[in-house]
């Protein structure tokens, strides 16, 4: 194990193995791991969500289906990558199959390996709610399904990339035309009928979790999270490729930040920024495939 890891372990242990109650021990890891990041931490915030887990599973049933969604969300994180690979294998011009038998079984393996942490995540994201009808506050309840729609989010992203079809040129010029992009029908070009149904079933899944965790934060009248809210409806329907209703959440966001005071908010402020800067179809979307993958 790394030392860094090593290094992180050792905290959670000094945690777990404090003179602490157990409610310490859950709010000691809660914000241990609101100060990780799931671009290049994702291991640490796996070990903190099983602890977290582990500890809060008979007590406090609710934070226990919080660690559970966020352990969801860093196990998809992981996809990626395996994502990136495997595209690599797969997106030469004109492939219709593989010309070495390892290049074969790396795929295969790596196929293996990218279902099982979606079978992984979805489980995780199940076990929460099972929690959470075991104590349904409303605040734990907002979040769980705010973090599964960020999570489905995510999965429709990585699903685009993996049903992506290479070996057909002309399709991939006209589903990259900025009009086809705009009126959502690329996806007919480059990715099969099974598979388009599988993508709207997972953006619907997203949605509903997301205005779900809406409609209670908007009843318990936590404006920040309320305005937050829309922005990452804005950041999903941007993915999702359909640029006015992007647009719409982006401006309702702003309006509500006005209505109550929340434009000195740091927060909300960088994600306004980042947002603002988006271009009006996804960027994911409007570039080669081999450009927007990542080194390996």
């Amino acid at each position: 194990m790394p030392e860094k890891e090593n290094k992180f372990k050792k905290i959670l242990e000094d945690i777990v193995n404090s003179s602490g109650t157990e409610s310490d021990q859950i709010n000691a890891i809660s914000n241990l791991m609101g100060n990780l990041n799931t671009l290049n931490e994702n291991i640490e915030i796996c070990m903190a969500a099983d602890r977290g887990i582990h500890i809060a599973r008979k007590s406090r049933p609710e934070m226990a289906a919080q660690f559970c969604l966020t352990r969801a969300k860093a196990e998809i994180a992981q996809a990626g990558m395996i994502i990136a690979e495997m595209r690599n294998l797969t997106t030469a011009i004109n492939w219709f199959g593989f010309a070495l038998e390892t290049a074969e079984n790396r795929y295969n393996f790596l196929n293996k390996k990218l279902n099982s942490i979606w079978i992984t995540t979805q489980a995780y994201i199940d076990a929460g709610y099972e929690l959470l009808n075991e104590r349904p506050i409303i605040g734990a309840v907002a979040f769980c399904h705010n973090t599964a729609g960020q999570i489905y989010g995510t999965h429709y992203l990585q699903l685009k990339l993996h049903y992506f079809k290479a070996g057909r040129p002309w399709r991939s010029r006209f589903g990259n035309y900025n009009l086809i992009k705009w009126l959502d029908l690329d996806d007919f070009f480059v990715i099969e009928k099974k598979s388009r149904k599988h993508l709207r079933k997972v953006r619907g899944d997203c949605l509903r979790s997301i205005h779900s965790a809406l409609k209670l934060f908007k009843q318990e009248e936590v404006h920040s999270y309320v305005a937050d809210t829309y922005l990452g409806l804005c950041l999903e329907h941007h993915s999702f490729n359909s640029p006015i209703r992007s647009k719409y959440y982006f401006y309702v966001a702003l309006q509500y930040m006005r209505s109550h005071d929340l434009q000195s908010d740091p927060r909300l402020k960088l994600r306004v920024e980042a947002l603002r800067d988006m271009p009006s179809i996804g960027s994911y979307r409007t570039e080669k495939v081999s450009d927007i993958l990542p080194e390996l």
